[in-house]
């Protein structure tokens, strides 16, 4: 069976042509996701592929970096006219637009996505609570989005696969069996629910700013365990391994086939999140204290270094960061304070308070279990998952929109600091790029200074890839998406 590949180079980028063209490759997952409906799936992996499959109006774009959190025109001609008051966007439809089926694209057809998604409750159906009305003029293909509140991160929900038009006849039921067509450089050409899912490259297919695909043939397919993948990517029988190696496996994949391996930053943050209302938590002496007893150093090799050290609660591909140097709390980098950090307890008369540290979804235990012993290093009464005491939780936060509104969310909800509320108020007011970044800015830099949240780094997505793949030119890793799946070529 061919192998699902990475993404690099394309048509559109400053290596165009020299990218091999055609041929099938098969991707290795642990579970292929059973949820493949544009409206329902948030799986990672699906998204990966639905990203390639349907193109909403505006897409983000194809890029590392920064530069991919940046929202471009996908079926829009351009980026939309967005009213004074921040409410109302106008979008102009691009002619000749035709889905995977040949049936005709319309204006209408955005509505219908929306609809389509609450009609089905789907979890992502509050991302679109915003939206009031919308009103599609089909001679001119002029699309209106009024919403109820201005939101800086709708033009990157609007990016998402689930805001991508669907035809006309597109029931309002759970489609993952036989999704819908799409508009993009490859359709969904055969599911096998929970085993496989296969893609094929649009022929012909031309949009700005999204490049075309370079294998014929993408295959996600249920690929067994971390190790059985490393082996079968290491011998050819997989294309592409996007899952963490076993521990004994790494330093021979690091170093032995580093010419086909990566790892890729993120828009994820991992952090610990205290509950800053109760004591001792809601005196920022202790969890200045929190953040000095942890060894940036310790932290990464319990995450087998797939985790990039930073003093940031921001990651650095979302707009609004700017490294924080120095650190509040000391380096991420340098061994922890913990003669600091005792000291603080002891000023704040927090010795022996008690606080029980949770592990968030996506975190390894031996993460919590690390900062419970570091916390009885510097006096204070720590306990894993069970006790009484004030919560301390080891997250992963990694919203589907990659706006720094949605990673704020997470501590401003919980947090009275009006200082803060207002700064992330004025990153949400209409207003030019850079005054947005700088209330950002100024945001992130008080919730780490605060202690409302003790960042720990961002999270690195591993990929490995077969002998056969070009992994020199045509790897390309989208910090939203992962590996960008289309700009795969075999050599």
């Amino acid at each position: 069976m061919s192998v699902l590949a990475l993404g690099g180079c394309s048509a559109h980028d400053d290596r165009g042509g020299s990218a091999r063209e055609g041929g099938s490759i098969a991707v290795g997952a642990s579970n292929v996701p059973s949820t493949l409906d544009p409206s329902l799936a948030t799986d990672a992996r699906a998204l990966q592929a639905l990203w390639l499959v349907y193109t909403p109006l505006l897409t983000y774009r194809h890029a590392e970096g920064r530069d991919g959190t940046d929202p471009v025109p996908g079926l829009a001609r351009d980026l939309p006219e967005v009213s004074d008051d921040g409410l109302t966007y106008t979008f102009r439809l691009r002619r000749g637009l035709r889905y995977s089926n040949g049936a005709r694209v319309r204006a209408g057809d955005f509505e219908r996505a929306v609809k389509r998604v609450r009609e089905l409750r789907s979890p992502l159906a509050p991302l679109y609570a915003g939206i009031s009305s919308i009103d599609a003029d089909a001679r001119s293909g002029s699309i209106r989005v009024t919403l109820t509140h201005p939101d800086p991160a709708f033009p990157h929900i609007l990016a998402l696969p689930s805001s991508a038009p669907l035809p006309r006849g597109t029931e309002a039921k759970d489609l993952s069996g036989r999704p819908p067509p799409g508009l993009g450089p490859y359709r969904i050409a055969d599911v096998g629910k929970g085993r496989r899912m296969v893609l094929a490259r649009v022929r012909d297919f031309h949009l700005a700013e999204v490049p075309a695909g370079h294998v014929d043939n993408i295959a996600l397919v249920r690929g067994g365990s971390a190790v059985r993948q490393a082996r079968a990517v290491i011998t050819g029988q997989l294309d592409l391994m996007q899952e963490v190696a076993p521990t004994d496996l790494l330093p021979e994949i690091r170093s032995k086939y580093n010419d086909r391996y990566r790892e890729d930053p993120t828009t994820s943050t991992v952090a610990l999140i205290p509950d800053s209302g109760a004591p001792p938590f809601d005196d920022p002496a202790v969890r200045g204290a929190v953040s000095e007893s942890l060894d940036g150093e310790k932290l990464v090799r319990l995450y087998k270094g797939l985790l990039e050290s930073s003093c940031n609660f921001l990651p650095e591909a979302v707009d609004g960061y700017r490294p924080l140097d120095p650190c509040p709390y000391g380096d991420r980098d340098e061994p922890a304070d913990l003669v600091s950090a005792h000291e603080r307890i002891q000023e704040a008369a927090a010795e022996n308070a008690r606080v029980s540290v949770r592990a968030g979804v996506g975190t390894p235990p031996v993460v919590a279990r690390y900062v419970v012993l570091a916390l009885r290093k510097v006096g204070l009464d720590a306990t894993f998952r069970g006790g009484a005491g004030a919560r301390l939780s080891v997250e992963r936060i990694a919203p589907l929109v990659a706006h720094p509104e949605a990673f704020f969310e997470r501590i401003t909800r919980r947090t009275l600091d009006a200082q803060l509320s207002e700064e992330v108020a004025e990153g949400i007011e209409p207003s030019d790029g850079e005054e947005a970044d700088d209330a950002w800015a100024s945001a992130d830099e008080r919730v780490v200074t605060e202690g409302y949240a003790v960042p720990l780094g961002t999270e690195l997505q591993p990929s490995l890839l077969s002998e056969r793949m070009d992994a020199e030119n045509c790897a390309r890793f989208h910090p939203v998406f992962g590996l960008d799946l289309s700009s795969l070529c075999l050599k």
